[in-house]
């Protein structure tokens, strides 16, 4: 990572020319800056020292009280929060998460081929930026304060950890009073900037923060300082399935964990299988005696030994499972949902003939935790088809198909 990062700056759409500035990273201060212009090569930098900064009006912010053992599955559960509040197709919205901070997060919802379009721009100029931010969520704001600044059409309304959004300047004054009153927090003072302030006030239901005008700060002085430290409960867009590198660490370290059962299980058959063979019954006991303690300690689920060279099949099929279940060879998303959502089981994987599609059967003693789960895997993987939900000796089971690949 080096000194200087690389701040590339959206116009209106994805399709208007990407501006950029050279930022010291120690300081924020502006190094060099200059326009993407059509045909024009665009400065080097790594995905790691580059950061694309987006309009607000992109997503929709919203300030929760979010509690989830991952990210996966608050993102997840994100998508409960905005129901029936979205512009965007359901099927089309992606979630993203700002870190916690007094017991709320931020949480962006956005059109994933809007921002797909973003990051192709970016790509087809030969940059790859690691962090997409909204210019509402990381424009600093102290405690306690929110900032209305008008851009020149287009204002931003800046509430920190609270919340914020971005519209066109003539609807701040219809839209202000409506997310003033349901903010999740307390808002001592509106900062206006390019914005009347006595016209503002009128429109505020009392008791309403008092308002005052302050000076019309540099847009780009002040989001380039922001970029080069945004604040950690601001949402970064290049998560989830659209991050840059993803987390592979989860499904490698549980299919070696399997691996390695199934080493020491081996090991184990083939102790029992010398115990056969021993002409000394007595140290033949003994052998299968110690093969067992072994293997109760490798399986500490197992409540007793019945057969110890079935039992040492048994896990020795398990973890080959990767092997020939065509929906886990062919994808490491299926044990990565898994993983993340522990209340989930997958219960049955369905190949039938010649063709390519796959039948998977997902269960839960409880529907919101299945729902989860599903919800991560539809956002994974492409045309997934998704079945009815039922009821089956006490859990609920659904159905879902895919292509492996």
């Amino acid at each position: 990572m080096s000194s200087v990062l690389l701040v590339l700056f959206g116009g209106e759409s994805p399709d208007a020319p990407l501006h950029w500035a050279r930022v010291s990273r120690s300081s924020g201060d502006i190094l060099q800056r200059g326009e993407l212009e059509s045909g024009k090569a665009a400065p080097a930098s790594t995905p790691a020292d580059t950061v694309l900064i987006i309009p607000g009006s992109e997503a929709q912010l919203r300030s929760v009280q979010l509690s989830a053992s991952s990210d996966i599955q608050a993102r997840a559960a994100a998508a409960y929060m905005f129901e029936g509040a979205l512009a965007i197709e359901k099927g089309h919205a992606a979630f993203a998460l700002g870190k916690e901070a007094n017991g709320r997060r931020l949480v962006a919802a956005f059109d994933r081929r809007r921002l797909q379009r973003w990051i192709d721009h970016c790509n087809a100029v030969g940059l790859n930026p690691a962090s997409i931010h909204l210019n509402c969520a990381i424009w600093p704001v102290r405690t306690g304060a929110m900032q209305v600044i008008d851009l020149g059409g287009h204002a931003i309304v800046a509430g920190g950890e609270l919340g914020s959004f971005a519209i066109e300047s003539d609807l701040v004054l219809a839209l202000l009073p409506a997310w003033l009153a349901q903010a999740p927090g307390d808002v001592d003072v509106i900062e206006a900037a390019g914005i009347d302030a006595t016209s503002l006030a009128p429109h505020l239901a009392k008791p309403a923060p008092p308002v005052e005008t302050i000076s019309q700060p540099n847009l780009l002085a002040v989001l380039c300082r922001a970029a080069s430290e945004p604040p950690a409960y601001a949402p970064d867009l290049r998560q989830g399935e659209f991050a840059t590198t993803r987390r592979k660490g989860a499904g490698v370290g549980a299919w070696s964990l399997a691996a390695g059962l199934a080493i020491a299980a081996a090991v184990l058959q083939l102790g029992v299988m010398a115990a056969d063979g021993y002409k000394d019954a007595q140290a033949a006991t003994a052998l299968a005696a110690s093969n067992e303690t072994t293997f109760l300690q490798l399986r500490p689920e197992t409540k007793r030994i019945t057969n110890l060279r079935a039992q040492v099949t048994a896990v020795l099929n398990t973890a080959q499972r990767s092997t020939v279940n065509p929906a886990i060879s062919s994808s490491s998303l299926v044990t990565g949902v898994l993983k993340s959502h522990p209340d989930v089981r997958l219960d049955e994987v369905r190949r039938d003939g010649p063709a390519r599609l796959v039948t998977l059967r997902f269960s839960s003693a409880q529907s919101p935790a299945l729902d989860a789960a599903i919800a991560d895997l539809g956002a994974a993987i492409a045309n997934l088809k998704i079945g009815q939900m039922q009821t089956s000796e006490g859990r609920v089971n659904l159905t879902v198909s895919a292509e492996a690949s």
